[in-house]
């Protein structure tokens, strides 16, 4: 696997992760839990985007950490209202 696609792939995995978490608002355990994943996700997205800007993999990656940002906003806003 070359270095563009190892970057991709953890990238991957992590906005995986992150999507999947981001919701989880119980205890603010996001924050631990969830964003330090995206966060390091978006930062291999970059460096993976600089070395093969056209790659749809990281095209991928990018609509799944919007989707898990989406998804964190959502839950705080519907937490925020019910108290």
């Amino acid at each position: 696997m070359n270095k563009v696609k190892w970057y991709t792939v953890v990238a991957l995995l992590l906005a995986i992760w992150f999507a999947i978490t981001s919701w989880f608002w119980a205890w603010a355990l996001a924050l631990f839990i969830s964003f330090p994943f995206g966060i390091l996700s978006l930062i291999l997205y970059f460096i993976g985007r600089r070395y093969a800007p056209e790659s749809r993999l990281n095209r991928i990656v990018l609509i799944i950490l919007m989707l898990g940002l989406a998804s964190s906003i959502i839950t705080l806003v519907v937490l925020s209202l019910n108290n």
